[in-house]
């Protein structure tokens, strides 16, 4: 469920999975990996929302590239 969940994030525009996922590829790990983490990273932003009980929000998911 979430493999198809990853796969279809990746594919969306203006999805902010989908920019993290080819921010990964682009920085040179291979696609499984790279959708390995998308996965692992839609799990913490769902841990996270539901331990906390705040909003969902895009902007914090890629958090590290505006840093850069």
């Amino acid at each position: 469920m979430l493999y198809l969940a990853a796969l279809r994030s990746i594919h969306l525009e203006g999805s902010a999975f989908g920019a993290y996922y080819h921010r990964l590829v682009k920085r040179g790990l291979k696609k499984g990996s790279a959708l390995m983490a998308v996965m692992r990273k839609m799990l913490a932003v769902a841990a996270h929302v539901l331990k906390t009980g705040e909003e969902f929000d895009p902007q914090k998911v890629s958090v590290g590239a505006a840093a850069r």
